[in-house]
């Protein structure tokens, strides 16, 4: 929890005993506020089928990255993207170049062409 009192104080966001409210303002204009529960790990549900389980403090840094958009895509764009840390770590090895590369500069391999033959 020491990460959420850290973006609680960082983004001067309010809280109660049960929630943790992020004020924002809406594309009209307007002052709106979001509840998060405060609990350890939340379940968000894209539909019926789609379920994620998330920190409280990654769910907090969704909606502070956009707080009108899906909480949803945040959280999977979140996921994919690796921490300042090891993208700098990457560049060093010299990784991050060829992930940055165009579709069709980065070679494919097909299954079953891997040159030792058909036979």
């Amino acid at each position: 929890m020491n990460r959420l009192k850290k973006l609680i104080e960082e983004h001067g966001l309010e809280e109660d005993s049960e929630h943790v409210i992020i004020p924002y303002h809406a594309a009209g204009g307007e002052v709106r506020r979001i509840f998060v529960l405060r609990r350890p790990y939340l379940i968000i549900a894209q539909d019926q089928f789609h379920r994620a389980t998330a920190s409280i403090e990654d769910i907090v840094e969704a909606i502070l990255n956009n707080p009108e958009g899906s909480l949803w895509e945040e959280l999977k764009l979140a996921e994919r993207e690796p921490p300042d840390e090891e993208k700098e770590e990457e560049d060093a090895h010299g990784n991050a170049e060829q992930a940055d590369a165009p579709p069709d500069e980065n070679p494919v391999k097909e299954p079953g062409n891997n040159g030792a033959g058909d036979g």
